[in-house]
């Protein structure tokens, strides 16, 4: 255990108070990553008001000193190692989830269906 480590809960609200674009946001953060127990840190913009009508979504982990990385398009899962590290129930989540998101149904079924695959601890 890292004594006198920053706490790593500030990281999301840090982000959300800071206004800066997720890259910008995770070179602050590359910065000072040693001074934190581990850490995976995803952080996106969404806002509706953005004028590219784009999505920008960054990742970083403080134990690989590796600079940040923005996410391509597509589904990525993320547990206690790295992002999308292939452990079997890293890779079961996956396949899961996007079975539930491509099926036909209502929005409130398929977030019955997310919450349930959550609560599924295998």
């Amino acid at each position: 255990m890292k004594r006198g480590a920053k706490r790593r809960g500030k990281l999301v609200t840090d982000f959300l108070k800071s206004g800066d674009a997720p890259h910008r946001y995770l070179e602050k953060v590359k910065e000072s990553g040693k001074d934190y127990k581990g850490f995976n840190l995803i952080v996106g913009n969404v806002s509706p008001g953005n004028p590219s009508n784009e999505m920008e979504f960054g990742y970083y982990c403080n134990q690989e000193n590796e600079p940040f990385d923005n996410l391509k398009p597509g589904v990525h899962a993320l547990s206690n190692r790295y992002l999308d590290y292939e452990w079997k129930k890293v890779r079961f989540g996956k396949e899961r989830f996007q079975e539930i998101i491509k099926r036909k149904s209502s929005v409130k079924e398929k977030a019955n269906l997310l919450i349930e695959m959550l609560q599924d601890e295998t």
